[in-house]
């Protein structure tokens, strides 16, 4: 009931209660029941007056971040097989492919600055000297590059560096179609191209923590290296084919093509935010402090080193066993690299179903004398097939033991300064151009057969050397990292 002036009013004796027994208590303490007093406003109490508490500030939201970083330690993702890494992470995935495009080019490029080179030269040295104009770049570029990687947006430093490998790839391919290429014209983009690998390939390795989680780690380099051998059995093969064809310039153009997909697919990945452990402060040589305080990072470096140095360069005398010692032409030298490359690609595959071995570090130690012992066997062959036998051994026991290696150094490293540590092991790939010109030299006194094998048994050597002498990795199990 309300009044002329809109007020409302309570019920008055004869006016019957409308207060309903579903009335809430706050309904019925407003509508006094029937005849009650009615008491004024005015008349009631006052109640008490509460003591005035501060307000809260509520605190202020963190800004957004395009990915969460990754903790320091991921949780397991409860994937399994060999294909774990790859089914678990777009980001990996995407990696994944840009690597293989990429290593599809170099393969090609090797091949085709090989075989071009030995063409206009006659003489395996300069083929030689190809290997070290490749190489000698990462020893001067790979320690700034870790420090690099460490800092900056690795996404946009693998964007440059494959545009920028693209283009030297599309120069050299135009100045040997137009014949206008000179052997230091071949050197001159080897350097380049190696300047840019220097840098291309340390983003690639270190990008890998930052998007599976930990117990996926050597999947997904297993399968990285699985992917990049693959394309030693593809590119050769496609290689020998155009320059049967259409001469080594068009494996040049063809490198161009499959360095752009590659930029394309890398600018698919993501931003990746750093981890919440962080970047240490320092400078390029930190990784190398790094390695000293580890006894076991060191021993996987050295182990590295030792084939880089007497082993690697058996790639670069190729075309000399295809040409000279057995006379198969580009056609059985692209037959040759796909035997080392179908080796390769199933040893990759088998150290991706290799992540709850315990014993790494004892297994990294046994498959380098296994693969310096194979290619031994290849150099040594009297005759083309078992030269194949022994390339496809010493396919798939370095591809076991490299991607098992680069597994243990990536788990023992300080996550700060993992691209510094990377970058060490990166200059191993340097000492590969000392053994390429000394080959190459002692190739045109001595033969192909014999300085390669020679050098081999001696790696096959020093490395079983190691094996007895580094008892701190040989002891390392999994559970120590």
């Amino acid at each position: 009931m309300t009044s002329p002036s809109g007020r409302a009013t309570p019920p008055t004796p004869n006016e019957p209660d409308r207060r309903q027994p579903g009335d809430t208590a706050a309904q019925r303490a407003t509508t006094p029941p029937t005849g009650a007093p009615v008491v004024s406003p005015l008349d009631a109490p006052e109640p008490p007056v509460a003591e005035a508490t501060p307000p809260t500030i509520p605190p202020r939201p963190a800004p957004p971040s395009p990915i969460p970083a990754p903790p320091s330690t991921p949780a397991p993702s409860g994937r399994s097989g060999i294909l774990a890494a790859l089914q678990t992470s777009r980001p990996f995935r995407l990696l994944w492919f840009g690597t293989v495009l990429t290593q599809l080019g170099q393969w090609m490029q090797n091949i085709a600055l090989g075989w071009h080179m030995l063409e206009i030269t006659n003489s395996p040295f300069w083929v030689g000297l190809i290997a070290f104009a490749t190489g000698i770049p990462f020893l001067i570029i790979a320690l700034p590059a870790g420090a690099l990687v460490d800092r900056a947006d690795e996404r946009r430093i693998l964007q440059v560096s494959q545009w920028a490998a693209m283009v030297v790839a599309a120069l050299l391919g135009a100045a040997i179609l137009l014949d206008w290429a000179e052997p230091w014209h071949l050197l001159v983009a080897a350097a380049l191209n190696g300047t840019i690998m220097a840098i291309n390939q340390t983003v690639r390795q270190t990008m890998v923590p930052s998007i599976v989680t930990r117990d996926l780690m050597a999947n997904a380099i297993s399968l990285n290296s699985a992917g990049s051998n693959a394309m030693r059995i593809i590119g050769p093969s496609i290689a020998g084919a155009i320059i049967g064809t259409a001469g080594a310039g068009a494996c040049f153009v063809l490198q161009a093509f499959a360095l752009l997909a590659a930029l394309l697919t890398t600018t698919r990945i993501p931003a990746i935010a750093r981890a919440s452990v962080g970047v240490a402060s320092g400078g390029i040589l930190d990784g190398w402090h790094e390695i000293r305080k580890q006894p076991e990072l060191g021993s996987l470096v050295l182990l590295t080193a030792i084939p880089s140095l007497l082993v690697f360069s058996y790639i670069q005398m190729m075309p000399v066993f295809a040409r000279d010692v057995w006379d198969i032409g580009p056609s059985g030298l692209g037959i040759l690299m796909a035997a080392s490359g179908l080796g390769a690609f199933s040893g990759a595959m088998t150290a991706a179903t290799m992540g709850k071995v315990r014993r790494k570090g004892r297994a990294v130690l046994l498959l380098t004398v296994a693969y310096c012992l194979s290619i031994t066997f290849f150099a040594i062959s009297p005759v083309f097939w078992l030269g194949m036998l022994g390339l496809f051994l010493g396919g798939f026991t370095g591809s076991i033991f490299g991607p098992l290696s680069n597994t243990l150094l990536l788990l023992l490293a300080d996550p700060r300064i993992r691209g510094r540590v990377m970058a060490v092991y990166m200059l191993t790939n340097g000492l590969t151009p000392f053994g390429s010109i000394a080959l190459g030299g002692l190739t045109n006194s001595w033969g192909a057969p014999v300085a390669v094998g020679s050098a081999c048994a001696i790696s096959t050597v020093i490395c079983a050397i190691c094996v007895l002498r580094m008892t701190s990795l040989r002891a390392l199990v999994s559970s120590d990292m």
